[in-house]
């Protein structure tokens, strides 16, 4: 859950095409507080981090694979080496924990919405 709070700029350094794409990022967040499957919002779009670490200049950097339909219906599509995205945490650090994953379900029924959270641990 994200709350709309843009908290850093970060500038795409490398795409790498290849059965998805990845995306490398740069960003003045601290790596070592990027786990590895947290959630971090992208101009707007939620992807996972598969990868952490930090810069020769020392900034710090994450990297996400990005799917076809992804890249299709959002803006990543048009991203390149130097494009600049607006970055934001999640509202919850906990649910970038890597080994528990959340899903919610929202369901409409009668104008009333209803969240249900489901906490599932992986090994």
């Amino acid at each position: 859950m994200f709350t709309g709070i843009v908290t850093d700029i970060g500038e795409v350094i490398a795409i790498e095409k290849r059965g998805e794409t990845r995306l490398t990022i740069a960003t003045a967040y601290d790596p070592d507080g990027i786990a590895i499957g947290a959630s971090i919002a992208c101009s707007g779009c939620c992807l996972t981090a598969v990868e952490t670490g930090r810069l020769q200049d020392g900034r710090g950097f994450f990297a996400v694979d990005a799917s076809a339909e992804t890249l299709a219906r959002t803006t990543l599509g048009y991203w390149e080496a130097g494009t600049r995205i607006n970055l934001e945490r999640p509202r919850f650090p906990a649910l970038s924990f890597p080994r528990i994953a959340w899903d919610c379900a929202l369901h409409c029924a009668e104008g009333v919405r209803f969240a249900r959270w489901h906490i599932s641990y992986r090994q």
